[in-house]
């Protein structure tokens, strides 16, 4: 049969048609061009939360207590990982571990309902005198670690506390970094205690590839990495715990400059923000609450002002100008020599080879700057701030991130000790640690640690020892592993 011909009207309504789609896609390339990679890649991931539920009845996630000996599953669903040691004697062995450095469970609050938490606790008395005794502290450090190594272990658990249920007054944009974060301005009651709130963005399941500093950062990775460098006998972290943030609340309490980043979903009609950071660019970069207007997050306590931070360079950043450009010390450079002893000084290089073992098991990559406070008569000691890029691919193991380790070959005795003890328990442990603290019984979308990111430390932690054990062998014990008092030498 005879084809149809196009009409002339209809040519043109086509060639229009083709010209507006072509405008249209160039345009969207374009607006993508202007953000990091990262955040371009992620873009359609950010606003979704159709998986969240905060009730303890829906939530897909196994909690543990530590009771009478015996770690036992609490709560949770079928097909979902079973952290259990694998023997009773793995199970003492971390009670041990626990007992030692943990506040025992019921010193924690056992508020588990998000109205609890949208409305804060009513503050105890101790809770002001806790942060005071932390800030005292802070201003008159005689140890190397943010809380002195007597502090009792109410007062630990009442830092918690405050960090994750402490009622808000004001809230205001965070003015450091390039991703959205909100500095939480806590109840008078406790003595002028401020944290930062970073908003979850990823199902907890999520596995990040391409880069290893790609994606935005997983506020789980907070939490696990302050629970786990106390565990590794790291005590330079800011207290960190889950918390769930009421939007409604935060609107009206947000500064104006704030408050005009809030807005509704069209799809659904939740309320979402997306906050004022370098890479802040509207609603693709936003987040959303859920159903309950409640945002699930974490909060880290916000250090004392009178301990003061200096800000340094990391001898071992990475080359953030391109994804294939590498650092000077990835091409064979090896920036551990006399000189960077000389400036930092042994506590300080220390503390960098410590820190690179935290990141490693974490996965992260993105230590580009560190921060340092006053210690032992004047020595600088390492805060580690911002774990947030940890926990992004349990499946990949960041070699170059041990690189400190690996061309210094020095580590302290103490902290060698540690990771001995926790061979082969480490996930296990630090799932335990989380619940001890209550973080895994808080109203969630899922564990803080899943099954594959706990069995990624276990991995990860032999492979330190492999190393560590290199260079024993090369240099011999007494050369490598540094006591806390010793002249280090390189």
């Amino acid at each position: 049969p005879p084809r149809r011909r196009i009409s002339g009207f209809n040519r043109r309504l086509l060639a229009y048609a083709l010209a507006a789609l072509l405008v249209f896609a160039c345009l969207t390339v374009l607006n993508l061009s202007q953000l990091p990679a990262s955040v371009a890649n992620d873009a359609s991931l950010v606003a979704k939360h159709d998986r969240e539920s905060h009730s303890l009845g829906q939530s897909a996630h196994i909690a543990w207590r530590l009771q009478s000996n015996r770690l036992y599953e609490h709560r949770g669903h079928e097909g979902l990982p079973d952290f259990r040691p694998a023997n009773s004697d793995q199970e003492l062995r971390i009670r041990d571990l626990l007992d030692a450095g943990w506040p025992p469970a019921e010193l924690y609050a056992t508020t588990t309902n998000s109205s609890n938490f949208n409305k804060g606790f009513a503050l105890e008395a101790g809770l002001h005198d806790s942060y005071v005794a932390m800030s005292s502290f802070a201003a008159n450090n005689k140890e190397r670690r943010l809380l002195p190594s007597n502090a009792s272990q109410r007062i630990l658990s009442q830092l918690e506390r405050l960090t994750g249920q402490a009622a808000v007054s004001l809230v205001s944009e965070f003015p450091a970094g390039s991703q959205m974060k909100l500095l939480l301005q806590l109840d008078a009651g406790t003595g002028g205690a401020s944290v930062v709130f970073k908003p979850r963005v990823y199902d907890r399941d999520r596995v990040m590839t391409g880069s290893v500093v790609a994606g935005r950062d997983r506020d789980n990775a907070e939490v696990v990495g302050y629970h786990l460098g106390r565990l590794l006998g790291f005590h330079r972290g800011p207290v960190a715990s889950p918390r769930l943030l009421n939007l409604t609340a935060a609107s009206l309490a947000a500064t104006p400059r704030l408050r005009e980043t809030f807005y509704r979903r069209l799809s659904d009609n939740r309320l979402c923000l997306w906050g004022v950071c370098r890479y802040c660019t509207g609603r693709r970069t936003g987040v959303c609450a859920g159903p309950d207007e409640v945002l699930e997050g974490v909060a880290v306590l916000m250090l004392p002002h009178r301990l003061a931070l200096k800000r340094h360079r990391h001898p071992w950043a990475r080359n953030y100008a391109s994804n294939d450009a590498k650092a000077a010390w990835q091409l064979g450079e090896n920036p551990c020599n006399s000189q960077l002893l000389s400036r930092l000084g042994p506590g300080v290089l220390l503390d960098l080879i410590d820190t690179s073992i935290l990141d490693f098991l974490l996965g992260n990559a993105d230590r580009h700057e560190f921060e340092t406070a006053a210690g032992i008569g004047g020595q600088q000691l390492v805060v580690t701030l911002d774990n947030g890029k940890g926990l992004g691919n349990p499946y990949h193991d960041e070699l170059s991130i041990l690189a400190p380790l690996q061309q210094c070959c020095r580590l302290r005795t103490s902290t060698n000790s540690r990771l001995l003890a926790l061979q082969g328990l480490l996930g296990a442990a630090t799932q335990a640690a989380l619940c001890r603290s209550g973080a895994s019984s808080l109203p969630s979308s899922g564990p803080l640690l899943t099954l594959e990111h706990s069995a990624a430390l276990d991995r990860r932690l032999d492979r330190v020892l492999r190393e560590l054990d290199k260079c024993n062998r090369r240099l011999g014990p007494a050369a490598v592993l540094v006591s806390d008092d010793a002249r280090l030498t390189l």
